[in-house]
């Protein structure tokens, strides 16, 4: 299902951008740039008309 995978790909990413802050800082470029993408990829789930909320 559609929503599951966005929803795993999100995780991962929270994940990623943990690890990240962890190693380098809040505000390393490299933490940035993955926060930022990782509000890119939550903007796209909440925004998809199959959302529902429920999966």
């Amino acid at each position: 299902m559609i929503n599951s995978h966005y929803k795993e790909e999100i995780e991962k990413q929270r994940h990623r951008m943990i690890f990240l802050a962890q190693k380098y800082g809040l505000a390393s470029p490299e933490t940035i740039k993955c926060s930022q993408e990782l509000d890119k990829m939550m903007n796209m789930y909440f925004s998809c008309p199959l959302t529902s909320g429920k999966s």
